[in-house]
């Protein structure tokens, strides 16, 4: 376990699934204890051009795939990014 001064231990359950209609396995993190009401999808595609064609389902809240709060690094250090709570309103 690589623990950083003053950061948190993220814990989450991951559960994975086979989405026929997207063609893809899904994986979704719940995030619990600090980071409690977190909770994010992520999908692994073969290539950079498969994950251009596809298309988001509309139960996506937001595509947080290039924002660097999002990482795990950033969530353990900083905890859930500021302006979160605001996604679901």
């Amino acid at each position: 376990m690589k623990k950083e001064p003053n950061a948190i231990t993220i814990s989450k359950t991951r559960y994975q699934f086979y989405d026929e209609v997207i063609g893809e396995i899904l994986a979704i993190d719940i995030f619990s204890k600090e980071l409690s009401g977190l909770a994010y999808l992520e999908i692994e595609f073969a290539s950079r051009e498969e994950a251009e064609r596809f298309s988001e389902p509309d139960w996506i809240i937001t595509d947080v795939t290039a924002l660097k709060e999002y990482k795990n690094g950033s969530l353990a250090k900083h905890g859930i990014p500021p302006g979160m709570a605001d996604i679901n309103k």
